[in-house]
C-alpha cells in the first residue's frame, strides 16, 4: 500500500473542465465545417485551446515557460491525443445530422446544473419518513425548470402533457421520472427524476411537492399543467388528484387524465384474460381495438 497526496489535474477538477471546453470547441468546429476530416477538426480545436495558454496578450512582457510550468498544459492536452477524441467528433456530427446541434449538445460543459436537489433518509424528515433522492436540472434551455415554465399558460408547451412512470432499476428501489414532449427539439425531455423505495401515494407526493417547492424558488408559485399521462396504477392518479386538483383522491380530474396506447393495451389484455370467457376473448379484443381506432381518428 502506498499512501500519499497527489496534485493531479483530475483531483482538482481542471482536467474535467478542460474536457468540457474541448467538447464545446469541437461542436463549434463541426458546426462550421461539417465535411472536414476528424484530424483537421481536432487540430483547429487544439489551436483554440493552446492559444490562450501559450500566447502572451498584446502589451504583456514575453516570458519563457519552464518545463515544470508546461507540465500542467501537457497533462490537459493528453485528451486531444486520445483515440476517444475521434469518437467525440463523430458524436457531434451524428447529432448535427439529426438537427439538435444547436440545442442540447451546445449546453454540454456550458451549464453548471445542480442536478441533485434534495435527498432524505429515515429520521431526517418530520412530515414524512420516506427515502428519496430528487434530481432536477435548473439552468438553461431544456432543463427541468425551463420545461415547467414553458408548460405554464401562454408558454409554447402549454398544451403538452406530463408523462410519468416508474421503473425498477435495482432491487427494492423504484425510479419515477416525469417527461414532456418538446415540440421545439422534437424530443421527449426529462423534467424530474426521483429514486425512492415505494410507489405508494405518500412516496409519490414527495416528488410532486418537491417539484412545486423548487419551482416556487424559480418564480412559479403554482404549477399549472394541462394534464397527466400514466399507467392505470391507482396510486399514480390518487396523488395528482390530491396535489393538483380538489384534494380528493377519488374525484377524477376532468379532461386531465390520460394513458398511452402501450399501457392501455396492457391493461386491456390483463382484464380480458381475467374477466372475459375464453371463447369470447378474441371478439372482445376486436371490439376494444375498434374503439381505440375510432378514438385515434
Amino acid at each position: 500500500m502506498h499512501l500519499g497526496s497527489y496534485n493531479h489535474p483530475v483531483k482538482s477538477g481542471n482536467h474535467r473542465d478542460f474536457i468540457n471546453l474541448t467538447d464545446n470547441l469541437i461542436g463549434d468546429q463541426v458546426e462550421r465545417t461539417p465535411s472536414t476530416t476528424c484530424s483537421a477538426i481536432v487540430l483547429e480545436t487544439a489551436k483554440e485551446v493552446l492559444g490562450p495558454l501559450l500566447l502572451a496578450k498584446e502589451g504583456d512582457p514575453q516570458k519563457i515557460l519552464e518545463l515544470d510550468e508546461l507540465q500542467g498544459i501537457f497533462d490537459r492536452c493528453k485528451h486531444l491525443t486520445s483515440p476517444n477524441i475521434r469518437n467525440a467528433v463523430t458524436t457531434f456530427r451524428t447529432m448535427r445530422c439529426f438537427g439538435v446541434m444547436d440545442s442540447i449538445t451546445k449546453l454540454r460543459g456550458a451549464s453548471n446544473w445542480r442536478f441533485v436537489q434534495q435527498n432524505r433518509f429515515p429520521g431526517q424528515g418530520a412530515d414524512i419518513d420516506k427515502v428519496f433522492v430528487l434530481k432536477m436540472s435548473e439552468v438553461g434551455p431544456g432543463s427541468g425548470v425551463d420545461l415547467v415554465k414553458r408548460m405554464q399558460p401562454s408558454g409554447d408547451l402549454e398544451n403538452s402533457w406530463i408523462m410519468f412512470d416508474h421503473v425498477k432499476q435495482i432491487r427494492s428501489w423504484t425510479t419515477m421520472a416525469c417527461h414532456v414532449y418538446d415540440s421545439t427539439y422534437c424530443l421527449v425531455m426529462t423534467i424530474v427524476v426521483c429514486d425512492m423505495q415505494s410507489e405508494d401515494v405518500a412516496a409519490q407526493s414527495v416528488v410532486w411537492k418537491n417539484l412545486n417547492a423548487f419551482m416556487a424558488q424559480h418564480g412559479v408559485d403554482k404549477d399549472n399543467f394541462k394534464g397527466f399521462m400514466a399507467d392505470s396504477a391507482q396510486a399514480n392518479w390518487n396523488v395528482v388528484r390530491i396535489i393538483y386538483e380538489s384534494g380528493d383522491a377519488f374525484e377524477k380530474m376532468v379532461d386531465r387524465e390520460r394513458t398511452c396506447l402501450f399501457h392501455w393495451t396492457h391493461s386491456s389484455e390483463k382484464h380480458t384474460k381475467a374477466d372475459i370467457r375464453k371463447d369470447l376473448q378474441y371478439q372482445h379484443r376486436i371490439l376494444c381495438l375498434g374503439g381505440v381506432s375510432e378514438w385515434l381518428e
